[in-house]
């Protein structure tokens, strides 16, 4: 089988190839596509415009991008841009600008013209011929002011017409140079050997004569029309020493002078083409290095890959940054403590985060504890200022780094207390204390919980509710009362003579006059009252039954014969004396004796007192002592 060349195919290999085969839009003849209607370039890869864009526009992709004046879809049609048209058709163009469309700049009033004191008079800026844009081009200015003079004055002044304003551009005519045209032109443009200024020839140097015409040759000769310079010499004249310059200069003042396209300190480094538009490099051989976001042999075409040219200023895409919008930006730009590398933040010494948010921490708290705000927050069992320290609280510290907690307590500084109970009912652990799941309770979760926990308004018992009083229901939310209401306000009201939480319990006449305990209804009184509503106080052991009286103040009156606080005492005056008898508490005396006895008998605060007279003795008895 025969391997053809590259761009050749067919049996004997005679048949060349087209690019991209047409792209698949035209036919491929002897290696030149012919393209189908709607398709150009040489392998039919651009699509064609409308009628060529009617030669008043550039094709980009099947779309006419029309020059300044033109509209449409085929670029046929003119618009005034910078002007108005009038109601009558006329066309009046803003300052600055000229043309039937008003699409040319104006020229200023110096171009190829001179004021003098009889008429004005044109002089040439560049110079134009029969190809000039200017052919079939009149100046309006000049057009509409033409009009206005005598024909003699006319023909005066059309012989001083040494220029017209194209676009802003003076174009001269012959004989005539000058950015206005205001510069006659030298013969035989000085033999190339000279600058023509104002029509006088100014001479390069190795030059002489009115036209430049004779050379000048200091060290060396002219050798068949060229100058051959001594060895070390060099110029048009042979009188400039040699810079070495290569064949893209010349040495001026012992420095090389480059030609138009070359630089260098020989001038054999090849200029790129616009410098690069001071958008790239120069490398050597006159390539274009260049800049991002530039592109083309002379850098001059502006693009980006994440985003757009608007008014050739790269607009990008959100996220993305750079002269190529290929750059990741970086959130907040890193807060400006860091640099944002691809999308990544490069952080600063002191600083660390996804976007250098946070302030670093002192050796990054040794891995034992996070970094917060450049405060080490330590993991338990750590503490210092970059969490170094080694600590336990309920334990101690092994030497092999470990640590034994005391009973209760876990984790790596013994601080965490545990449950010493088994946690029942896939119930966990926390802080010492069981977490019950829902439905159980208890110290570990064996109990049943109740409803809403009895709605705190009862005692929960293995599930169910023991309600307090006035409370009922499952969960002991409803409230009750027997003898009264619940006010709006919540407030319990009882009937009169009935207390309690749910107005259940009897009252006591005057609350027992908090001298006893009131039971359904009915007072229990303290020791020493009595009554309904222990309002009467009692005499000690009743007064002995029959031996004295109780009074109202609760002290007894005891009878003759009988003493004490409870008149339990019984007594004869002085034990008769030894002279007789005590019966009954009556002295019954011997024969021979006798006696007067009076008695006193005075109650105050519990003590009685006796006073006994007897044959000039005075005897005074008290309740637990006798005292003579």
């Amino acid at each position: 089988m025969i391997k053809c060349y590259p761009g050749y195919t067919g049996e004997d290999c005679d048949t060349k190839i087209c690019e991209n085969n047409c792209s698949s839009n035209g036919q491929c003849v002897d290696g030149i596509c012919f393209c189908k209607l709607g398709f150009s370039g040489s392998a039919c890869e651009l699509l064609s415009c409308p009628n060529e864009c009617s030669g008043n526009g550039i094709c980009e992709k099947g779309v006419c991008k029309c020059h300044t004046g033109f509209m449409g879809v085929d670029c046929s049609k003119g618009f005034v841009k910078h002007g108005k048209i009038n109601p009558d058709g006329s066309v009046v163009c803003d300052d600055g600008w000229t043309g039937d469309l008003c699409e040319l700049k104006a020229c200023s009033n110096k171009c190829g013209k001179l004021k003098t004191n009889n008429f004005d008079y044109f002089l040439p800026s560049k110079s134009y011929d029969s190809n000039s844009p200017l052919k079939n081009n009149t100046d309006n200015s000049i057009s509409s002011n033409s009009t206005t003079l005598k024909t003699e004055q006319q023909n005066l002044i059309e012989s001083f017409i040494t220029g017209k304003c194209y676009d802003g551009i003076c174009y001269c005519k012959a004989g005539f140079t000058g950015e206005d045209c205001e510069f006659k032109t030298c013969e035989n443009d000085c033999n190339f050997s000279g600058v023509c200024y104002s029509g006088q020839c100014i001479c390069e140097k190795g030059f002489t004569g009115l036209l430049c015409q004779n050379r000048k040759i200091v060290h060396g000769k002219l050798v068949d029309g060229k100058v051959v310079c001594d060895e070390g010499y060099t110029g048009p004249t042979c009188e400039d020493i040699d810079c070495k310059c290569s064949i893209h200069g010349i040495c001026i003042d012992e420095k090389c002078a480059c030609e138009q396209g070359y630089n260098g300190i020989h001038c054999d480094l090849k200029e790129c083409p616009h410098n690069c538009n001071s958008h790239g490099l120069c490398l050597k051989g006159g390539i274009c290095q260049c800049d991002k976001g530039w592109r083309g042999d002379d850098c001059s075409i502006r693009y980006v890959k994440n985003g757009q040219i608007i008014n050739n200023i790269a607009v990008c895409f959100e996220g993305w940054s750079g002269a190529e919008c290929d750059e990741k930006t970086c959130v907040q730009n890193c807060n400006s403590n860091g640099k944002c590398l691809n999308g990544s933040c490069i952080c600063d010494n002191g600083f660390e985060g996804s976007h250098c948010q946070f302030r670093s921490c002192k050796n990054d708290c040794n891995g034992k504890g996070k970094c917060k705000d450049g405060n080490c927050v330590c993991d338990k069992g750590f503490r210092g200022i970059d969490c170094y320290e080694r600590y336990v609280v309920h334990g101690i510290l092994n030497k092999d780094g470990t640590v034994t907690c005391d009973l209760g307590y876990s984790g790596p500084s013994c601080e965490d207390k545990v449950c010493l109970k088994e946690c029942k009912n896939d119930s966990i652990c926390g802080d010492g204390v069981c977490l019950c799941k829902q439905g159980f309770r208890g110290d570990d979760c064996t109990l049943k919980s109740c409803v809403k926990n009895c709605s705190f308004n009862g005692l929960c018992n293995n599930g169910e509710c023991k309600c307090f009083p006035g409370y009922q229901g499952a969960d002991c939310s409803t409230r009750y009362v027997l003898h009264g209401y619940v006010a709006l306000n919540g407030e319990v009201i009882c009937d009169k003579g009935w207390t309690g939480i749910s107005c259940d319990i009897k009252t006591c006449p005057e609350n027992c006059n908090g001298r006893g305990v009131c039971v359904d209804g009915k007072c229990y009184c303290e020791n020493n009252f009595s009554g309904t509503s222990c309002d009467r106080p009692t005499c000690p052991n009743n007064c002995s039954a029959s031996n004295g009286k109780c009074l109202d103040n609760g002290t007894c009156s005891c009878k003759a014969g009988f003493m004490g606080e409870d008149c339990s005492i019984k007594f004869c005056p002085n034990k008769c004396s030894g002279n007789g008898d005590c019966v009954d508490n009556v002295c019954i005396c011997q024969k021979g004796f006798l006696g007067n006895i009076i008695i006193f008998i005075n109650f105050k605060f519990n003590l009685t007192i006796f006073t006994l007279i007897s044959f000039g003795k005075i005897l005074f008895l008290s309740l637990k002592n006798f005292i003579i």
